[in-house]
């Protein structure tokens, strides 16, 4: 199956679907994890990428792990 002028097919999809989801789990499940968070920060930081998906993850993984590594 065809989907409109993309000419993707079922797994093409699927994969760019899945792929995001997979990255927003394994990044909320690192913010979980992150001692050096405060549960506040936590918080903010889930919103953020329930709100804004994959551009919250990037922001994450740029400004939040670049600052625990210092």
């Amino acid at each position: 199956m065809k989907y409109l002028f993309l000419n993707l097919g079922g797994s093409e999809v699927l994969f760019l679907v899945l792929m995001p989801l997979i990255v927003m789990i394994y990044t909320v499940y690192r913010i979980i994890v992150n001692t050096d968070l405060e549960e506040k920060k936590k918080i903010l930081w889930i919103i953020m990428i329930i709100l804004f998906n994959m551009i919250g993850c990037l922001f994450y993984w740029v400004i939040a792990s670049n600052k625990n590594k210092a």
